[in-house]
């Protein structure tokens, strides 16, 4: 009954469908908190379960195969749109005091990477990849697992399970972490909010075409060997670094607080919901082959080490106060959830100089982590 179900529907028609039910699963509240689009991820790997228990082999491995274009588009456009934004943010707010955040935010993921490592040493047993997946599933790095995936030599499949089964609780654990960190305080005015989305002021731009331009530069760029370690950046890393250089030359050019936040939002979700789905169904049918318990453990160990030890920096070291701590968090986790959850806490403006410059460094330290490893 299944596979017929299946057949008759085209693999865009399978993706919109599962994007669908996964945000409106998302939009449910409980408290103030929500799955946001993680929910996404979350239907797209228990439809792979499904199809995998009830579909005949040919039926899911050409679905399977077809995901991973999706997954590819997704990722290109979250990576770039994620790059422009912090580009454009970090010409706004590089100062002293920024580059400590960005330093925190890289640390924050060496701290998980070495909890990765003493992981992999108690438990022999656990394939690389799939360790790497959960690592990545666990600081919510989208670009991380892409970085995985196309390293040489990787399982992507493993990868992908592993970033399947921790993703969920590193993003519902960072959201509650900050939800309950910052209960009755007051924000300091943002840089940007998510009001300012809909300034009129905001010019129009095809946004498009920065995005693929960082695209293709970014592709080209990721495949040339860096010397001497004769490493490359990979696709991922290419993108995210062009997208950059890209966001912070047009913002400089621009010479005005040009909001690339909101002209890049819808194609960041875009991208996001793409990948979600385009990992997740290969995910949940693999998952659903073998899963073992100790993986959510591992995932709940390499979400809790990073966030204590950023929320404690910043508070001992940085002397930062709640609210500029619990942004410094959300931004070394990669966490858009997060960081949706303080902008919409009772109205109150954020200010993204944290978020965005502890985003840079834990994002561009967990690609180039994982292209080493």
């Amino acid at each position: 009954m299944t596979t017929r179900l299946i057949s008759l529907f085209t693999p865009p028609a399978i993706v919109f469908a599962i994007v669908i039910i996964g945000y409106y699963i998302g939009r449910i509240r409980v408290g103030n908190i929500s799955l946001d689009l993680s929910a996404i991820l979350i239907t797209a790997v228990l439809a792979g379960v499904l199809i995998s228990e009830y579909c005949d082999s040919m039926a899911y491995a050409e679905l399977e195969n077809s995901m991973s274009t999706y997954s590819g588009l997704g990722t290109a456009l979250f990576v770039s749109s994620i790059g422009l934004s912090a580009g454009a943010s970090a010409s706004r707010s590089v100062s002293k005091r920024s580059i400590l955040f960005f330093i925190v935010g890289a640390l924050m993921a060496v701290a998980g990477c070495l909890a990765m490592i003493i992981i992999s040493f108690a438990d022999k047993s656990v394939d690389k990849s799939l360790l790497a997946g959960i690592f990545c599933g666990s600081v919510t790095s989208t670009p991380g697992l892409s970085a995985v995936c196309e390293a040489e030599g990787a399982a992507a499949e493993q990868a992908v399970l592993g970033y399947g089964c921790s993703y969920l609780f590193g993003t519902v654990f960072t959201v509650v972490f900050v939800q309950t960190a910052v209960r009755n305080i007051t924000f300091k005015k943002a840089y940007c909010t998510v009001k300012d989305r809909s300034d009129a002021d905001c010019k129009n731009i095809d946004t498009l075409i920065l995005l693929g331009i960082s695209i293709v530069l970014g592709t080209a760029a990721g495949k040339l060997k860096l010397m001497p370690l004769g490493l490359s950046l990979g696709i991922t890393g290419g993108i995210l670094c062009c997208a950059i250089l890209i966001g912070l030359i047009y913002q400089w050019l621009r010479k005005a607080n040009a909001d690339i936040e909101g002209e890049v939002f819808i194609y960041r979700n875009l991208g996001l919901m793409m990948f979600f789905v385009g990992s997740g169904i290969p995910a949940g049918i693999r998952m659903n082959a073998s899963f073992n318990i100790k993986w959510v453990l591992y995932g709940m160990i390499l979400t809790t080490v990073p966030i204590v030890f950023g929320y404690l920096f910043s508070r001992l070291i940085l002397r930062s106060g709640r609210e500029k701590a619990v942004c410094i968090v959300a931004g070394g986790m990669t966490s858009t959830p997060a960081i949706g959850v303080l902008l919409r806490n009772e109205k109150a403006t954020v200010d993204l100089s944290a978020y965005s410059m502890a985003y840079i460094g834990a994002l561009l330290t967990v690609v180039v982590i994982m292209r080493l490893i």
